[in-house]
């Protein structure tokens, strides 16, 4: 007979068919030729048989996270995650009867996908351009068809799955510092399980949200000591992996939480101050690191030039003047800064734009990026209703957004969980067949909010 509420422990060994499926995906992957792209799709099919929703999801995370390494032992989970993703929006397309709670999550986002959808047109690749437009609608209008599935037919069990499939990831990454340094650590930095410091550390910026998010709503689903560690492996995590974005944008989620529990006034009040002082702010903050002691940690030296930031945000400018209004399709950024590696490797910068806005004007012009924040920021205010998270969740991201070119991603494993973050904050929870309403009026932001 199963507990009702597990630990982490328990937990693995009640669904240890899935563990061992998800072990026996990696071995494949990696040892077993191209076994995998017949056993992932099988077990896919066999999940949806029976009825095996949580895990389904849960084995998409599991690819997510894995795709993102930059291994070359760990390309066959960015391979299979696309077949993964079709074969979830056959699920709902042919058996509707299944996903029958209403999406509307992606309807702020429509005139954005017609808009990038026109643009396949204007793209140097089309086939890639292409595939990364539909892997972004079918984020948008699939991946929330079953959230909302989940969330109202077994939530506990689905949100419980989920982190505790992130947390052993994490858990994970801490083991392979003994098996195999040169894996876990990047130049000197920690990145567990995935391909940088820094992707690790968005992740867990959006991980400590969820958490956070998900046990305030369900206030008995982990024990003291699972929030312990779970909070622990995530800090951790952090301040092993040095990512100075991820500090600040924790740091930023978790202290508007609690000024907006005082009063959203207040909070918004503060975001106000901070802008009008922002450039004080940057100007002096080399300084500031050095008084607070830890200059070494954020690596104040390299401030000024951000880390090679500076070269990709004036190349990615200087690109958006040739194509202002309009851009050339979802993944332009991509091309653009492929073609042009050894031009910025000679200036000291090694990867994409680094900024999710930037990147998208690039692919759909300053058009699409109106377009875009539009849908992001009013489905953030939307959830601000229900929730007072939802706007502390904003302001992170929003930053985090700024340093990293995530946002413009679909099968990473940080924007699906945005969209899941949306989806549980308008959630109301039920309890023995009793809906409770939560409502913040407090909270409210007139007109938009409604």
């Amino acid at each position: 007979m199963q507990q009702l509420n597990p630990n982490l422990g328990e937990y693995i060994k009640q669904h240890y068919q899935f563990a061992f499926m998800l072990i026996l995906w990696s071995i494949s992957g990696i040892w077993g030729g191209p076994a995998y792209l017949g056993i992932i799709p099988l077990s896919v099919i066999l999940l949806k048989r029976k009825k095996m929703y949580v895990e389904l999801i849960c084995g998409l995370f599991y690819l997510m996270v894995l795709s993102d390494s930059w291994s070359l032992a760990m390309t066959w989970a960015g391979n299979v995650k696309n077949i993964y993703m079709l074969m979830l929006a056959l699920f709902v397309i042919f058996d509707p009867k299944e996903f029958r709670y209403k999406n509307t999550l992606f309807y702020p986002f429509i005139p954005y996908m017609l808009l990038a959808t026109i643009l396949i047109t204007q793209s140097p690749d089309f086939m890639a351009t292409f595939q990364k437009t539909l892997s972004y609608i079918l984020l948008l209008t699939i991946i929330p068809a079953y959230y909302n599935k989940l969330l109202e037919e077994q939530p506990e069990k689905f949100l419980k799955g989920l982190i505790y499939t992130a947390t052993c990831l994490l858990l994970y990454g801490f083991m392979l510092i003994v098996i195999s340094y040169n894996t876990a650590y990047l130049i000197g930095r920690f990145r567990g399980v995935m391909g940088n410091p820094n992707g690790l550390g968005i992740f867990c910026t959006v991980l400590f949200a969820f958490f956070t998010i998900t046990i305030n709503k369900y206030k008995n689903l982990f024990s003291r000591n699972e929030i312990i560690m779970i909070y622990g492996a995530i800090l951790i995590s952090v301040f092993l992996s040095g990512s100075r974005n991820t500090v600040l944008s924790i740091l930023i989620f978790f202290g508007f939480s609690r000024l907006f529990k005082v009063s959203y006034w207040l909070g918004f009040t503060i975001i106000i101050t901070i802008g009008v002082v922002y450039q004080v702010i940057l100007a002096n903050l080399t300084d500031i690191m050095t008084a607070m002691g830890v200059s070494e940690y954020m690596r104040a030296d390299k401030f000024e030039e951000g880390s090679g930031r500076i070269v990709a945000w004036k190349f990615a400018w200087d690109k958006i003047q040739e194509n202002f209004l309009f851009g050339k399709g979802i993944g332009y950024e991509g091309w653009l800064f492929y073609q042009n590696a050894q031009y910025l490797y000679t200036k000291g910068h090694i990867g994409n734009s680094h900024n999710s806005w930037l990147a998208t004007w690039l692919n759909t012009g300053i058009v699409g990026l109106l377009l875009f924040l539009f849908g992001l920021i009013y489905s953030f205010v939307k959830a601000s209703v229900k929730s007072p998270y939802a706007l502390p969740l904003m302001y992170a991201v929003l930053f985090s957004a700024t340093f990293e070119a995530w946002l413009v991603g679909s099968l990473n494993p940080h924007t699906p969980l945005v969209l899941l973050m949306w989806t549980l904050m308008k959630f109301d929870v039920k309890e023995e067949g009793i809906e409770k309403k939560l409502t913040f009026d407090k909270y409210k932001i007139p007109s938009l909010a409604t």
